[in-house]
């Protein structure tokens, strides 16, 4: 059932992830006004929300290649905090928001995980 279904979502899903890339990309890189500090932490939970959205389309979208999806979003990662710290003015590359991208990965992968073992026990005991 569940392979049914990545089959079925993976045209749409393969459309979502660059779209969804693309937005992720220039929403990094465009520069920033200034604006009120906020909550400190606020900037690393969107950058773990990006880039677990984007582990979860990517995985629909490319399910037969889990690692090199981990693997180049990781380095995706690393590539936007250096194209803000070299291209932009108001923007800063931070090890901190890598190491918010890859919780984000590592969250979407644990999420399909979990729904992987929810199903396999489902069609293991029938239901």
């Amino acid at each position: 059932m569940l392979q049914t279904y990545l089959k079925r979502a993976k045209p749409l899903t393969l459309w979502l992830f660059w779209l969804v890339l693309i937005a992720v990309s220039i929403l990094l890189l465009v520069e920033l006004p200034p604006s009120e500090p906020g909550w400190p932490y606020f900037d690393k939970v969107v950058h773990a929300t990006m880039f677990f959205t984007l582990g979860v389309l990517g995985y629909i979208a490319y399910n037969k290649h889990k690692l090199t999806l981990c693997i180049g979003l990781a380095c995706y990662g690393v590539a936007t905090e250096y194209l803000q710290s070299a291209y932009t003015e108001t923007r800063f590359g931070s090890i901190y928001d890598w190491l918010a991208d890859l919780i984000g990965i590592l969250l979407s992968l644990a999420l399909v995980s979990i729904i992987k073992m929810i199903y396999a026990k489902k069609t293991l005991n029938g239901s």
